[in-house]
């Protein structure tokens, strides 16, 4: 998923591609392109700036409350089962895990359920290759408004999402295979629809309110320099999608794969 962005406003061309946040080859299908693209440009932007990683920021955004833990959380019987499930069907042992949020632990079961075929997911692989090429680096979003959109994140919601996720395992596993599948054969529409559904009463938190500033971050730096641009595929598409705030700033995006 990859397009071309210009506009009567300058005379640069910059790029924009929906990526997955995954080491599995099936996200890899485009990366020689994208590499040809990314040495056209002056400046790479992915969702985050991942070469200025604050990890201890990054552990704060996803440590729950002091209140809440998994172990208090749920009744004895219903959490020693989650942790039989839990480690049986993704190898994970939850007791090292207690004090994590469960959006943080769904993370680490989609990489558990996905290949590894690569030494990097797809965003640390293009900042790479950008890096190599000496183009300056930036993010749509900041440490510290991640930081922020995950204590919003109502912790009662993501331990029922968690406890739904237990209960049938093997259709999460179909879900993330059927995402990983949408992305390589380039369908941002149903790509969009799947993950807008799986975020539930978090979608305007996760995926609308994040759409409309990485949108008008990524209209402002097109103006300024050639830019290629790295988003989560699933913020693309939709009437509140980073496509449709760019297309009605005037920007035309050409799709080229």
């Amino acid at each position: 998923m990859i397009y071309r962005l210009s506009t009567p406003a300058t005379t640069k061309t910059s790029y924009l591609m929906g990526t997955m946040h995954v080491a599995d080859a099936r996200a890899f299908a485009h990366v020689s392109l994208a590499a040809q693209y990314i040495k056209e440009c002056a400046h790479y932007i992915g969702e985050m700036d991942l070469s200025t990683v604050d990890e201890t920021l990054i552990r704060a955004a996803f440590s729950l409350p002091p209140e809440f833990n998994y172990s208090t959380f749920f009744k004895p019987k219903k959490y020693e089962k989650i942790q039989q499930i839990i480690a049986k069907c993704f190898d994970i042992n939850l007791a090292f895990y207690d004090d994590i949020a469960p959006i943080f632990i769904q993370s680490m079961i989609t990489n558990k359920i996905l290949n590894q075929d690569h030494a990097l997911s797809l965003d640390q692989h293009l900042l790479k290759m950008a890096l190599d090429a000496n183009l300056t680096v930036s993010g749509l979003e900041t440490q510290s408004e991640q930081y922020n959109i995950a204590k919003k994140l109502d912790v009662k919601v993501q331990m029922k999402q968690f406890a739904d996720l237990c209960r049938n395992p093997s259709a999460y596993r179909k879900q993330v295979n059927h995402l990983c599948e949408l992305y390589n054969q380039g369908d941002e529409d149903q790509l969009y629809k799947s993950s807008k559904k799986s975020l539930g009463s978090f979608r305007h938190i996760m995926l609308y309110d994040r759409n409309k500033v990485m949108g008008q971050r990524a209209y402002d730096a097109i103006l300024s320099s050639s830019c290629f641009i790295s988003v989560g595929a699933g913020h693309l598409a939709g009437m509140y999608g980073i496509l449709a705030y760019l297309k009605r700033s005037n920007v035309k995006c050409t799709k080229l794969v």
